[in-house]
Protein backbone atom coordinates (compact mmCIF):
# COMPACT_ATOMS: atom_id res chain seq x y z
CA UNK A 1 0.00 0.00 0.00
CA UNK A 2 1.36 3.41 -0.99
CA UNK A 3 2.24 5.78 1.88
CA UNK A 4 1.23 8.77 -0.26
CA UNK A 5 -1.79 10.68 1.06
CA UNK A 6 -1.44 13.92 -0.91
CA UNK A 7 -0.47 14.61 -4.52
CA UNK A 8 0.55 18.18 -5.33
CA UNK A 9 0.61 19.01 -9.04
CA UNK A 10 1.78 21.92 -11.07
CA UNK A 11 -0.69 22.47 -13.91
CA UNK A 12 0.91 23.85 -17.06
CA UNK A 13 3.33 21.34 -18.53
CA UNK A 14 2.10 18.63 -16.14
CA UNK A 15 -1.59 18.08 -16.90
CA UNK A 16 -2.10 20.87 -19.44
CA UNK A 17 -0.06 20.69 -22.62
CA UNK A 18 0.14 21.83 -26.23
CA UNK A 19 -2.55 19.63 -27.81
CA UNK A 20 -5.65 21.80 -27.99
CA UNK A 21 -8.74 19.68 -27.59
CA UNK A 22 -6.75 16.84 -26.01
CA UNK A 23 -5.00 18.27 -22.95
CA UNK A 24 -5.70 21.97 -23.42
CA UNK A 25 -7.56 23.82 -21.92
CA UNK A 26 -8.44 20.89 -19.60
CA UNK A 27 -6.58 17.62 -18.89
CA UNK A 28 -6.99 14.67 -21.24
CA UNK A 29 -9.63 12.05 -20.58
CA UNK A 30 -7.18 9.46 -19.16
CA UNK A 31 -5.53 12.01 -16.85
CA UNK A 32 -8.89 13.33 -15.69
CA UNK A 33 -10.08 9.80 -14.94
CA UNK A 34 -6.94 9.08 -12.93
CA UNK A 35 -7.32 12.24 -10.84
CA UNK A 36 -10.93 11.29 -10.13
CA UNK A 37 -9.77 7.79 -9.16
CA UNK A 38 -7.16 9.16 -6.75
CA UNK A 39 -9.76 11.26 -4.99
CA UNK A 40 -12.18 8.33 -4.75
CA UNK A 41 -9.40 6.35 -3.04
CA UNK A 42 -9.07 9.10 -0.42
CA UNK A 43 -5.83 10.56 -1.77
CA UNK A 44 -5.98 14.35 -1.73
CA UNK A 45 -5.09 16.18 -4.95
CA UNK A 46 -4.02 19.81 -4.79
CA UNK A 47 -2.90 22.01 -7.66
CA UNK A 48 0.10 24.26 -7.11
CA UNK A 49 0.14 26.89 -9.81
CA UNK A 50 1.03 30.42 -10.78
CA UNK A 51 -2.49 30.80 -12.15
CA UNK A 52 -5.25 32.46 -10.14
CA UNK A 53 -8.17 30.46 -8.76
CA UNK A 54 -10.46 31.80 -11.50
CA UNK A 55 -7.85 30.69 -14.06
CA UNK A 56 -8.21 27.02 -13.09
CA UNK A 57 -12.00 26.90 -12.90
CA UNK A 58 -12.41 24.66 -15.95
CA UNK A 59 -9.79 22.23 -14.62
CA UNK A 60 -11.39 22.05 -11.17
CA UNK A 61 -14.76 21.36 -12.74
CA UNK A 62 -13.48 18.61 -15.04
CA UNK A 63 -11.51 16.85 -12.28
CA UNK A 64 -14.04 17.55 -9.50
CA UNK A 65 -11.20 18.76 -7.28
CA UNK A 66 -12.96 20.45 -4.37
CA UNK A 67 -10.06 20.56 -1.94
CA UNK A 68 -7.59 23.33 -1.12
CA UNK A 69 -5.28 24.53 -3.88
CA UNK A 70 -2.14 26.69 -3.98
CA UNK A 71 -2.71 29.47 -6.51
CA UNK A 72 -1.12 32.76 -7.55
CA UNK A 73 2.37 31.35 -7.01
CA UNK A 74 1.67 30.65 -3.34
CA UNK A 75 -0.05 33.96 -2.58
CA UNK A 76 -3.41 32.28 -1.98
CA UNK A 77 -4.66 28.96 -0.62
CA UNK A 78 -8.15 28.55 -2.02
CA UNK A 79 -10.77 26.09 -0.76
CA UNK A 80 -12.61 25.08 -3.93
CA UNK A 81 -15.41 23.41 -2.00
CA UNK A 82 -16.17 26.52 0.02
CA UNK A 83 -15.17 28.86 -2.83
CA UNK A 84 -13.16 31.00 -0.46
CA UNK A 85 -9.49 31.66 0.35
CA UNK A 86 -8.09 30.15 3.53
CA UNK A 87 -4.82 32.11 3.25
CA UNK A 88 -4.19 35.31 1.30
CA UNK A 89 -0.92 37.27 1.06
CA UNK A 90 -1.35 40.82 -0.23
CA UNK A 91 1.54 42.72 -1.84
CA UNK A 92 2.38 46.01 -0.15
CA UNK A 93 1.04 48.83 -2.41
CA UNK A 94 4.48 50.46 -2.44
CA UNK A 95 5.97 47.20 -3.73
CA UNK A 96 3.19 46.92 -6.34
CA UNK A 97 4.01 50.36 -7.72
CA UNK A 98 7.74 49.62 -7.73
CA UNK A 99 7.24 46.28 -9.52
CA UNK A 100 4.99 47.82 -12.19
CA UNK A 101 7.44 50.64 -12.81
CA UNK A 102 10.35 48.19 -13.01
CA UNK A 103 8.46 45.88 -15.40
CA UNK A 104 7.48 48.78 -17.64
CA UNK A 105 11.12 49.87 -17.88
CA UNK A 106 12.00 46.33 -18.99
CA UNK A 107 9.24 46.40 -21.63
CA UNK A 108 7.41 43.43 -20.12
CA UNK A 109 3.80 42.57 -20.80
CA UNK A 110 2.18 43.18 -17.39
CA UNK A 111 -0.90 41.69 -15.74
CA UNK A 112 -2.04 42.62 -12.23
CA UNK A 113 -4.12 40.12 -10.25
CA UNK A 114 -6.52 40.47 -7.36
CA UNK A 115 -8.52 37.61 -5.84
CA UNK A 116 -11.12 37.16 -8.58
CA UNK A 117 -9.90 39.01 -11.69
CA UNK A 118 -6.95 40.61 -13.42
CA UNK A 119 -6.07 43.81 -15.21
CA UNK A 120 -3.96 44.93 -18.16
CA UNK A 121 -3.13 48.43 -19.31
CA UNK A 122 -4.90 49.74 -22.39
CA UNK A 123 -1.58 50.48 -24.08
CA UNK A 124 -0.80 46.71 -23.97
CA UNK A 125 -4.23 45.41 -24.95
CA UNK A 126 -3.07 44.54 -28.48
CA UNK A 127 -0.13 42.42 -27.25
CA UNK A 128 0.11 38.96 -28.82
CA UNK A 129 0.09 37.57 -25.26
CA UNK A 130 -3.44 38.74 -24.49
CA UNK A 131 -5.62 36.45 -26.65
CA UNK A 132 -3.68 33.24 -25.96
CA UNK A 133 -3.32 33.87 -22.23
CA UNK A 134 -7.02 34.76 -21.97
CA UNK A 135 -7.87 31.48 -23.70
CA UNK A 136 -5.59 29.53 -21.35
CA UNK A 137 -7.15 31.13 -18.27
CA UNK A 138 -10.70 31.07 -19.59
CA UNK A 139 -11.04 34.66 -18.46
CA UNK A 140 -10.73 38.04 -20.15
CA UNK A 141 -8.72 40.79 -18.44
CA UNK A 142 -10.19 44.11 -17.39
CA UNK A 143 -8.57 46.86 -19.43
CA UNK A 144 -7.62 50.02 -17.50
CA UNK A 145 -5.90 53.23 -18.46
CA UNK A 146 -3.28 52.88 -15.71
CA UNK A 147 -2.15 49.82 -13.75
CA UNK A 148 -0.70 52.12 -11.11
CA UNK A 149 -4.27 53.08 -10.18
CA UNK A 150 -5.15 49.42 -9.55
CA UNK A 151 -2.65 49.29 -6.69
CA UNK A 152 -4.42 52.12 -4.90
CA UNK A 153 -7.91 50.64 -5.35
CA UNK A 154 -7.51 46.89 -4.83
CA UNK A 155 -5.51 44.38 -2.72
CA UNK A 156 -3.06 42.95 -5.26
CA UNK A 157 -1.89 39.35 -4.76
CA UNK A 158 0.23 38.84 -7.88
CA UNK A 159 1.82 40.66 -10.80
CA UNK A 160 2.78 38.85 -13.97
CA UNK A 161 5.66 40.23 -16.06
CA UNK A 162 5.96 38.36 -19.36
CA UNK A 163 9.29 38.52 -21.20
CA UNK A 164 10.01 37.25 -24.73
CA UNK A 165 12.79 34.76 -23.90
CA UNK A 166 15.12 33.38 -21.24
CA UNK A 167 17.87 35.90 -21.94
CA UNK A 168 15.57 38.83 -21.21
CA UNK A 169 14.24 37.11 -18.07
CA UNK A 170 17.79 36.62 -16.79
CA UNK A 171 18.52 40.31 -17.32
CA UNK A 172 15.25 41.18 -15.58
CA UNK A 173 16.25 39.05 -12.58
CA UNK A 174 19.75 40.52 -12.40
CA UNK A 175 18.40 44.07 -12.47
CA UNK A 176 15.70 43.17 -9.92
CA UNK A 177 18.35 42.03 -7.48
CA UNK A 178 20.59 45.00 -8.29
CA UNK A 179 17.82 47.48 -7.51
CA UNK A 180 16.90 45.61 -4.32
CA UNK A 181 13.16 45.27 -4.93
CA UNK A 182 11.59 43.57 -1.92
CA UNK A 183 8.71 41.64 -3.52
CA UNK A 184 9.35 37.98 -4.39
CA UNK A 185 10.15 37.07 -8.00
CA UNK A 186 9.90 33.57 -9.49
CA UNK A 187 9.72 32.29 -13.07
CA UNK A 188 7.54 29.86 -14.99
CA UNK A 189 6.57 28.93 -18.54
CA UNK A 190 3.53 27.73 -20.47
CA UNK A 191 3.84 25.05 -23.18
CA UNK A 192 1.84 27.00 -25.77
CA UNK A 193 3.62 30.32 -25.17
CA UNK A 194 7.27 29.25 -25.31
CA UNK A 195 9.84 30.80 -25.43
CA UNK A 196 8.06 33.49 -23.36
CA UNK A 197 9.01 33.55 -19.68
CA UNK A 198 6.46 34.40 -16.98
CA UNK A 199 7.81 36.41 -14.07
CA UNK A 200 5.59 35.85 -11.04
CA UNK A 201 5.79 38.69 -8.52
CA UNK A 202 4.24 38.17 -5.08
CA UNK A 203 4.50 39.55 -1.56
CA UNK A 204 7.86 39.30 0.20
CA UNK A 205 8.58 35.71 1.25
CA UNK A 206 5.69 34.20 -0.72
CA UNK A 207 6.44 31.16 -2.87
CA UNK A 208 5.02 27.80 -3.88
CA UNK A 209 7.12 26.28 -1.09
CA UNK A 210 5.53 28.54 1.53
CA UNK A 211 2.10 27.72 0.10
CA UNK A 212 2.81 24.01 0.34
CA UNK A 213 3.89 24.30 3.98
CA UNK A 214 0.68 26.17 4.77
CA UNK A 215 -1.33 23.51 2.91
CA UNK A 216 0.30 20.64 4.82
CA UNK A 217 -0.49 22.35 8.12
CA UNK A 218 -4.14 22.72 7.13
CA UNK A 219 -4.45 19.18 5.76
CA UNK A 220 -2.68 17.49 8.66
CA UNK A 221 -0.40 15.59 6.26
CA UNK A 222 3.37 15.28 6.64
CA UNK A 223 5.75 16.09 3.81
CA UNK A 224 6.98 12.48 3.66
CA UNK A 225 3.43 11.41 2.73
CA UNK A 226 3.36 13.81 -0.21
CA UNK A 227 4.11 13.35 -3.92
CA UNK A 228 5.08 16.52 -5.80
CA UNK A 229 5.06 16.68 -9.61
CA UNK A 230 6.41 19.50 -11.78
CA UNK A 231 8.00 20.43 -15.09
CA UNK A 232 10.13 23.53 -14.40
CA UNK A 233 12.96 24.29 -12.02
CA UNK A 234 10.78 26.78 -10.11
CA UNK A 235 8.60 23.80 -9.10
CA UNK A 236 11.52 22.48 -7.06
CA UNK A 237 10.53 25.13 -4.50
CA UNK A 238 7.69 22.91 -3.33
CA UNK A 239 8.90 19.54 -4.64
CA UNK A 240 12.04 19.66 -2.51
CA UNK A 241 9.84 19.43 0.59
CA UNK A 242 7.97 16.34 -0.67
CA UNK A 243 8.88 12.80 0.30
CA UNK A 244 8.31 11.64 -3.29
CA UNK A 245 8.83 13.57 -6.50
CA UNK A 246 8.23 13.19 -10.22
CA UNK A 247 9.57 15.32 -13.07
CA UNK A 248 7.73 15.28 -16.36
CA UNK A 249 9.56 14.05 -19.45
CA UNK A 250 9.23 17.56 -20.88
CA UNK A 251 10.78 19.08 -17.74
CA UNK A 252 13.95 21.11 -18.08
CA UNK A 253 17.21 19.26 -17.39
CA UNK A 254 17.86 21.17 -14.18
CA UNK A 255 14.68 19.84 -12.56
CA UNK A 256 15.40 16.30 -13.79
CA UNK A 257 18.74 16.42 -12.02
CA UNK A 258 17.22 17.87 -8.85
CA UNK A 259 14.66 15.08 -8.44
CA UNK A 260 17.44 12.47 -8.50
CA UNK A 261 18.76 13.89 -5.22
CA UNK A 262 15.78 12.29 -3.46
CA UNK A 263 17.36 8.87 -3.99
CA UNK A 264 16.12 5.56 -5.31
CA UNK A 265 12.49 4.83 -4.64
CA UNK A 266 11.64 8.47 -4.06
CA UNK A 267 11.88 9.92 -7.56
CA UNK A 268 10.92 9.16 -11.13
CA UNK A 269 11.01 10.93 -14.48
CA UNK A 270 7.74 10.51 -16.33
CA UNK A 271 6.67 10.94 -19.92
CA UNK A 272 5.85 14.04 -21.93
CA UNK A 273 2.77 16.04 -20.96
CA UNK A 274 1.35 15.57 -24.46
CA UNK A 275 1.59 11.80 -24.00
CA UNK A 276 -0.15 11.88 -20.59
CA UNK A 277 3.26 11.38 -18.98
CA UNK A 278 1.94 11.99 -15.47
CA UNK A 279 0.35 8.54 -15.57
CA UNK A 280 3.82 6.96 -15.63
CA UNK A 281 4.69 8.87 -12.46
CA UNK A 282 1.51 7.83 -10.66
CA UNK A 283 1.95 4.21 -11.76
CA UNK A 284 5.54 4.19 -10.49
CA UNK A 285 4.45 5.20 -7.00
CA UNK A 286 1.42 2.93 -6.97
CA UNK A 287 -1.20 5.63 -6.58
Amino acid sequence: MSPIKLVILDIDGVIIGRRKGHNNPVPSGPVTDRILELQKKGIMVSYCTNRSFSGIGQILESTQSNGVHIVDGGAILFDAGKHAPTVQHIIDPVDVSAAIDFSERHQAHIEVYILDRYFIQRSQSTSIIVPEHSRILGQEPEVVSSLADVATRYPVVRILAVLPDQQSSEQFTADWKSEGLSASLHWGVHPTLLPHQFGVITATGVSKKKGMCELLAQAGVSSDQTLGIGDWISDWEFMEECGYVGAMGNANDELKEKVKTKGDGHFVIGGDVDEDGILKILDHFGV
